[in-house]
């Protein structure tokens, strides 16, 4: 079978980078798969436009046609003609943002009617994260072209089944994030002797935006340090708004107790904090679900997050993580206690080893097949 996928890949930063490695890897072992990539996402004078280039030293790259522009339709032309060339079974059109569908919305149109091939939208998520009436509206608009989908969470099947009843909607479990286990034998203990931890560490990891609720993690430390010690780490990306957050450390007498790591943390620096962490903490707001929560199933790594989106379908309440109510900092502070007062970590880690067999690419990879 003959797939074209397209989506973002190195050098661009980021979990749909890291994503389309995988599962073109993943397709590659039974079919024939050609990947269009990106040359750019904003105009080159856009100060965004410089922080997308991956640092890493261990890169993940594939071979691949970097043709689309999201600002140059001419770019479009040269990628649909390339489609055309590969006459693929199935184009697979990886949708994680707004910035992405003017170029989408073309290819859906021109591949079905033009073409006269098969396209499927690949959601990472169906609505934005900041759910403003106007982007909603927006992007259902610039979903509605394909008529197939895959998607990895009950909550946005639901929503693509409910919006568009004529659509074929598939759902396959976000697959684990295997690939950052580069140092064999690294333990725990050496990876918290690198960094300088003693004691507990709870790790908020990835780039931080006003959906991931980093504040009701600062908000919930004091009432944790006031039963346990434990440091917090933040590792990920600010962009913006860090000056905001250090300010409400520094008036919670935080500062000892919380370390930020503003930048983006390198492929080969992951295993480190999620080796060092005892529990993740992802108090989101909004989610359609975690790829952060996939990184840390690949390290055993127990979870306490919030029931938003699909992140309850990612977490066996109980037995692999805890779960509280979104915006509620009371809540994630009584259950990092329990987690550590019952000492969770050993069994949570067994658990989450034992269920990690059913999020394997190769379901994301039937999902692909059975569209075309």
């Amino acid at each position: 079978m003959k797939i074209c996928l397209i989506g973002l890949t190195y050098p661009f930063r980021g979990g749909i980078s890291h994503y389309t490695f995988m599962l073109a890897r993943e397709l590659r072992k039974a079919h024939r798969v050609d990947v269009i990539s990106f040359k750019a996402l904003e105009a080159a004078w856009l100060p965004v436009a410089r922080t997308q280039r991956d640092p890493s030293a261990r890169v993940f790259n594939l071979e691949h046609a970097p043709l689309i522009s999201n600002l140059d339709p001419r770019s479009w032309l040269q990628a649909l003609a390339a489609i055309n060339r590969q006459k693929p079974d199935l184009v697979v059109l990886q949708y994680w943002n707004g910035l992405c569908l003017p170029a989408y919305i073309f290819f859906c149109m021109a591949i079905r009617w033009l073409l006269r091939l098969k396209v499927c939208y690949l959601c990472h998520k169906v609505l934005p994260q900041e759910r403003r009436s106007l982007f909603t509206s927006l992007t259902l608009l610039g979903l509605m072209f394909a008529g197939r989908f895959i998607v990895h969470s009950h909550s946005d099947a639901a929503i693509l089944r409910r919006v568009f009843p004529w659509s074929l909607v598939r759902r396959a479990p976000h697959p684990v994030y295997d690939q950052f286990r580069l140092t064999p034998g690294l333990t725990r203990a050496e990876a918290k002797r690198t960094l300088g931890i003693t004691g507990p560490a709870l790790l908020f990891f990835g780039h931080i935006r006003p959906s991931k609720g980093l504040e009701y993690v600062i908000e919930a430390l004091p009432h944790v340090l006031a039963q346990m010690n434990c440091t917090l780490l933040i590792a990920g990306d600010f962009n913006a708004g860090e000056k905001t957050y250090r300010e409400r450390i520094e008036r919670y007498g935080l500062s000892e107790k919380v370390r930020i790591i503003n930048r983006y943390i390198p492929n080969e620096e992951i295993e480190i904090y999620f080796l060092a962490a005892d529990v993740i903490v992802l108090p989101y707001v909004t989610a359609s679900h975690s790829g952060v929560l996939e990184i840390a199933r690949s390290f055993n790594l127990p979870a306490v997050a919030t029931q938003v989106g699909g992140v309850p379908e990612q977490i066996c309440h109980g037995k692999t993580g805890l779960l509280v109510p979104p915006r509620d900092s009371d809540a994630l502070a009584e259950a990092i206690v329990t987690f550590f007062q019952e000492n969770n970590a050993e069994q949570f880690r067994k658990n989450i080893e034992l269920a990690r067999g059913c999020c394997n690419w190769d379901r994301v990879a039937e999902a692909i097949i059975s569209l075309a």
